[in-house]
């Protein structure tokens, strides 16, 4: 997935599981088995073992919208782990 991240297109989405909710509002999140951590800027109440479906909104910086339950919002991708 790492490989993957770098050629995101705006439009596309992925799907990931919520594997552990962080301090300041910050999830890890599981994609394809690739760990990564999403700052939640969405204000939903996210839990562990949820899915999560992102759209890329933008590349440079990596952005996105959460599509949660017909809902989204906006998001941001933090590539640090």
């Amino acid at each position: 997935m790492k490989q993957i991240i770098g050629r995101l297109r705006r439009g596309e989405r992925i799907e990931g599981r919520v594997e552990e909710i962080q301090a300041h509002g910050e999830l890890l999140v599981n994609f394809q088995g690739d760990l990564l951590r999403v700052s939640n800027e969405s204000h939903l109440n996210l839990k562990p073992g949820e899915v999560v479906q992102l759209e890329v909104t933008a590349t440079a910086p990596l952005r996105f919208q959460v599509i949660f339950h017909g809902r989204s919002k906006l998001g941001r991708l933090n590539q640090s782990i």
